[in-house]
């Protein structure tokens, strides 16, 4: 756990809490949004926090693993910005659809019997990704969702960064 923490292009380490200096900031923001007719009233006041707590971390043992080494599990409930993560990712659930993204294993295991193939003609390989959310960066993910919602033809700024198409 330790090792993880000290990644400091993932984790900082901080002296004085801003949650309730962050809510406020993002309360303001949505009031914007709201104003110009961005989100709704109802959206509104669902995503907006009051009395968020900071995000935790904890571990939970992989029991499938031989030694059960622990994963990280960062929580983000109860958070300022967590009502927000779950109204975009409803939002943008659309472009996730796809025929090459299985689901869940029952999924992958169905598509497997559907296969037909003879056990000898198949060869399985399964890679171990690494911290794979912590390493794509937060440019590289807007810059993914504009692609796929505008089909790589659009005009948005983030931050100092500005894509045309």
């Amino acid at each position: 756990m330790n090792q993880i923490l000290s990644d400091s292009l993932t984790f900082q380490e901080i002296n004085d809490d801003p949650t309730i200096t962050k809510e406020d900031q993002l309360t303001r923001k949505l009031l914007q949004l709201k104003n110009a007719e961005f989100i709704t009233e109802e959206e509104y006041e669902w995503i907006r926090s009051v009395g968020s707590q900071p995000g935790h971390i904890y571990r939970l043992p992989k029991v499938h693993k031989s030694g059960n080494p622990l994963r990280p599990i960062v929580s983000a409930i109860h958070t300022y910005n967590y009502k927000l993560s779950l109204l975009l990712a409803r939002k943008l659930e659309h472009l996730r659809k796809s025929d090459i993204i299985l689901l869940d294993t029952f999924s992958f295991v169905n598509e497997l019997h559907q296969l037909k193939l003879g056990i000898s003609d198949v060869t399985m390989i399964s890679f171990d990704v690494v911290s794979l959310f912590t390493k794509v960066s937060l440019a590289r993910t807007i810059a993914i969702i504009l692609d796929k919602m505008y089909h790589k033809r659009h005009t948005c700024m983030f931050g100092n960064m500005k894509r045309e198409f």
